[in-house]
């Protein structure tokens, strides 16, 4: 299965997003 779902994937693909802050890629 997927390490995380594709919404927090697309978060954290958001560089306006601060979820990026708590998931740095």
């Amino acid at each position: 299965s997927d390490a995380l779902p594709k919404h927090y994937q697309a978060l954290m693909n958001d560089p306006v997003s601060p979820i990026s802050s708590f998931y740095p890629s």
